[in-house]
């Protein structure tokens, strides 16, 4: 716990925003035009908002919301994408060019707070994967641990096992796991 506080945790000269706090796919809105173009996109359900780096809400996202073609192949894509976004509205709101972080040095962020991404995927990802069932709830989750119980599920489904094939040497290659 003290490791995923610390890589939300910001140092004094750390750039910092408000953050979304549960940056996962389910709260995003997508508007399609009639040939099925993406039009717009809204992010929704602002209950765990909070004051850090930037790269907390892209490793949470990172961790729990593409899928696994997305995730094996375009890590620097959607990288490069949440910091074009991020700049291109902070000139329209002329926040102070100087005061951005270059590109490099938002990529290191992401780096050095992946633990955070780490944490999601063991905390949250499970249960974005986990089937539809009619056990699906906080009451069962802490309290059945039966094999064929929905916490079981969850931690040992499929879906969820071929993203942590990913997402577990990814974070070793960052050093996560290094004593």
């Amino acid at each position: 716990m003290e490791k995923t506080l610390a890589a939300a945790r910001l140092g004094q000269k750390d750039f910092s925003v408000l953050n979304h706090g549960d940056f996962w796919i389910n709260n995003f809105m997508f508007s399609y035009s009639s040939n099925g173009k993406l039009d717009d996109c809204r992010i929704v359900d602002f209950q765990v908002v909070l004051h850090s780096s930037p790269a907390i809400d892209l490793n949470y996202f990172w961790a729990t919301s593409p899928n696994i073609e997305v995730r094996n192949q375009h890590l620097n894509t959607v990288i490069n994408h949440y910091y074009n976004c991020l700049t291109t509205s902070l000139n329209k709101l002329q926040y102070p060019s100087k005061k951005i972080p270059d590109f490099k040095q938002f990529e290191e962020d992401f780096k050095q707070r992946a633990f955070y991404g780490l944490t999601c995927s063991v905390t949250v990802l499970p249960f974005v994967t986990a089937s539809n069932r009619n056990d699906a709830n906080f009451e069962d989750l802490f309290n059945n641990d039966n094999e064929d119980g929905f916490r079981h599920d969850s931690y040992n489904n499929e879906r969820y096992r071929r993203y942590m094939e990913y997402l577990l040497p990814y974070f070793d290659s960052l050093g996560i796991f290094d004593v």
